[in-house]
C-alpha cells in the first residue's frame, strides 16, 4: 500500500535467485540495502521519519524502481 507505515512485503510471482533491494532518499541518499537469494517475498522496514523514498528492486529481468510514501 501507498502511503505506507514504513512496513511492508515485496512479493514475487516465482521463486527468485538473486535480488538486490536499495532504499533511498528523495535525494539519493542510501538509506539501506540488502541481497536476497532464493525468495518469494521479501519484508521491507523503512525506520526513518516519515517521507517521500525510493525503492529499487534490482533482478535478473531488470531493474524496478518505485517512490514509497511514508506516514
Amino acid at each position: 500500500p501507498n502511503p505506507s507505515n514504513g512496513v511492508f512485503s515485496i512479493n514475487f510471482n516465482s521463486m527468485q535467485d538473486n535480488i538486490f533491494v536499495a532504499i533511498k532518499s528523495i535525494t539519493g541518499s542510501l538509506i539501506s540495502k540488502s541481497t536476497y537469494i532464493n525468495v518469494k517475498t521479501i519484508p521491507v522496514n523503512i525506520k526513518n521519519a516519515a517521507g517521500l523514498y525510493i525503492l529499487e528492486i534490482k533482478t535478473n529481468s531488470g531493474l524496478i524502481t518505485s517512490k514509497i510514501i511514508k506516514r
